[in-house]
């Protein structure tokens, strides 16, 4: 394993520690909860797009606060999507969806120790990178134990709702798309934060416990224009990419793999997951009741109702 010093001092917690690392050349804000050189068993947490680890926080604490078993969880932003904790324009770069899955790879060839225990946890879109990690055999230096998706974006997304409507509205219209993000960006914080707070509260009943760090996060995000524009364009690469569903690869690694679908998901189409838990039903496929975005709303539910009990229940973890 190659050194995994970071770029920034690290702000340590009770509850975890969060630091800059320098990953595949890209600064990357990396949240890390337990101890990295003691534990056997790495979990490695891969978000959704927009990739702000950020968002995730009190899903992340509340999943190592409700599992019984001891191990390591690293979770990481993409670079040029989050650029908290350290200045300058290196944290900018704009990064294709390929180059991302490299950078996720390079994460776990250089930054988990080589003989762990790996499990991967993956939200939306990072379902679909580590569908293609599993596809390229990557993981030659761990031993590899269960695979968990997170309402997973891994097949025909230009189909879904959202997709329909996203891709061509940025693609018909770049220089609008780049005007209203840079109109959000010059909005005054003070608005920001009544707004989207209220919004929170009032659309999806985000709890007041972890409301004020979504609020934060999303400023944050919201004011720093080429991070949105990198996040949109990757989210055109990926309606343009992630087309069919990989069978073969999910059918390897079968006994690995836990799906969780929600009904409510806008993007994927509609019926996806039920139809392929029919036609393969030796898939672990389950439905939850929450939406696409359960980290703004139903963060604690998921990890303490869902993956935290999954967690437990793998055989091999010390």
């Amino acid at each position: 394993m190659t050194s995994s010093n970071c770029d920034s001092e690290t702000t340590m917690s009770s509850e975890g520690k969060r630091a800059v690392r320098d990953v595949n050349g890209h600064p990357t804000q990396v949240l890390t909860f337990g101890n990295e050189e003691e534990d056997s068993t790495h979990v490695v947490f891969i978000p959704g797009n927009p990739g702000v680890v950020g968002f995730y926080w009190q899903f992340l604490k509340s999943l190592v606060a409700s599992t019984e078993t001891k191990f390591c969880l690293h979770a990481m932003s993409y670079p040029g999507h989050d650029v908290s904790g350290f200045s300058g324009d290196g944290g900018r770069a704009r990064l294709s969806l390929e180059e991302q899955i490299e950078h996720k790879i390079a994460f776990i060839t250089n930054h988990v120790p080589q003989g762990s225990k790996l499990i991967l946890i993956g939200h939306s879109l990072g379902c679909y990178m580590i569908m293609q990690m599993l596809k390229r055999n990557v993981f030659t230096n761990v031993q590899l134990l269960k695979i968990g998706l997170l309402c997973p974006v891994i097949a025909r997304m230009a189909e879904s709702g959202t997709g329909q409507r996203f891709g061509p509205f940025f693609r018909n219209h770049p220089l609008l798309g780049k005007a209203l993000i840079c109109t959000a960006s010059w909005l005054p914080k003070s608005f920001l934060t009544w707004f989207l707070d209220g919004k929170l509260e009032s659309i999806l009943g985000t709890p007041d416990v972890y409301r004020k760090e979504i609020v934060s996060t999303a400023i944050d995000f919201v004011k720093q224009p080429p991070c949105v524009v990198n996040a949109i364009h990757i989210g055109i690469d990926a309606i343009n990419v992630v087309e069919e569903m990989d069978m073969d690869t999910l059918m390897a690694h079968k006994e690995m793999v836990t799906i969780w679908y929600t009904p409510l998901d806008h993007w994927v189409p509609v019926g996806m997951y039920q139809e392929l838990a029919k036609a393969q039903p030796d898939l672990t496929i389950h439905p939850i009741e929450t939406h696409h975005a359960f980290m703004l709303h139903a963060a604690e539910e998921v990890a303490e109702g869902v993956v935290g009990p999954w967690l437990n229940n793998i055989a091999g973890i010390q």
